[in-house]
């Protein structure tokens, strides 16, 4: 019956839903095809599992006509049958940005409820995020990507200079009505702080953009047009546009191999986490007698989280001045930090803040 009911995209992206649905859970839904179509699907996979899913549309009113395109967003899934609600949220900058002040009251927003939350990230968002961290010049961690599942304690980058990479589940990296979440992942691996608790489920990574706009024909659903997906002004527009050339330049599609670059990047940034986190605590005081017999993959890792006790957004040139003490030591003296000074007293580094 489902396959005579939805086309092939829809029914593709349905299935994804199906196949993670846990029950209750939130759906952001920015009426971008991505997101539309992850809406569409869940609440096909709703119907038919007896669960009870909410899409919400999270409008920061930074954009002229913001609340009206949620608006509109919202009777769209009423009018199939779905719960959706829009949710204004105050937007407070910060010295990370507009972007990033954005993108936590998003989050915010999201995992408010208490539930897990389904955001519609695509194979070729992964992409994008794959060379976004590439260009950041960062490591095996913000070369993983986005995984497909996501339990937290989650971060949000307080450098706006960042580009979380997929964001948001729609294709530009803007504060507009959009309501998906920012990448977690990145801001854990720029060393932020927590600022909300939740599941993220990502069950269309798999899929292509190109079966979500599919999808959303087949179910005759217009997605929104946002003019600024396609502002090169940002980051990950730039980045997207410039693959299609790339892609085309080569002769073949790039995508499928910047998101296999991210499955393998991610077993190692998981296994060089693990290890880092058996190697020594951070939870006070580091001995410099640990420190030094580690590689230095797993040593900038336990500096690099220890450091985030206190810096709101640590970069590795913080981790190499710390790494000096430890490995070029002469004496110095304390070593300033935005939030703290680090210092080595008697074969210990310490905190001082």
């Amino acid at each position: 019956m489902a396959r005579r009911e939805l086309g092939p995209a829809s029914l593709r992206v349905a299935q994804a839903v199906a196949a993670v649905l846990p029950g209750p859970a939130v759906v952001g839904c920015s009426g971008g095809a991505d997101s539309l179509a992850l809406a569409l699907g869940a609440e096909w996979a709703a119907r038919r599992t007896g669960s009870e899913v909410t899409a919400m549309v999270v409008d920061h009113g930074l954009q002229d006509g913001s609340a009206g395109i949620a608006a509109r967003v919202v009777e769209t899934l009423q009018a199939r049958g779905m719960r959706a609600e829009a949710v204004r949220v105050h937007v407070q900058t910060s010295d990370g940005g507009l972007e990033a002040a954005a993108r936590a009251a998003r989050l915010s927003a999201l995992t408010e409820p208490g539930l897990p939350v389904l955001l519609g990230h695509t194979l070729d968002d992964q992409a994008e995020t794959v060379l976004l961290g590439l260009l950041r010049g960062s490591g095996t961690r913000s070369l993983a990507g986005m995984s497909a599942s996501l339990d937290t304690p989650s971060f949000v980058p307080h450098d706006g200079t960042r580009d979380p990479g997929v964001d948001d589940g729609t294709r530009g990296s803007k504060p507009g009505p959009e309501c998906g979440a920012g990448s977690p992942e990145d801001a854990q691996a720029a060393g932020s702080r927590a600022v909300y608790r939740g599941t993220l489920l990502r069950p269309l990574l798999h899929l292509r953009r190109a079966d979500t706009e599919q999808a959303c024909r087949e179910w005759g659903a217009t997605p929104w047009d946002d003019p600024m997906n396609d502002d090169a002004r940002f980051a990950r527009v730039a980045i997207r546009q410039h693959l299609a050339g790339l892609s085309e330049a080569v002769g073949r599609d790039l995508a499928p191999a910047l998101a296999r670059t991210a499955q393998l990047a991610r077993a190692d940034a998981d296994l060089l986490d693990d290890l880092a986190a058996r190697a020594a605590r951070i939870d006070g005081d580091l001995t410099v007698d640990d420190l030094v017999p580690l590689p230095d993959a797993l040593r900038w890792r336990v500096l690099h989280r220890w450091l985030g006790r206190a810096v709101e957004s640590v970069e590795f040139q913080h981790v190499l001045a710390v790494d000096a003490l430890v490995t070029d030591w002469r004496g110095q003296g304390p070593l300033s930090l935005p939030g703290c000074r680090v210092q080595r007293t008697a074969g210990a580094l310490y905190l001082l803040r």
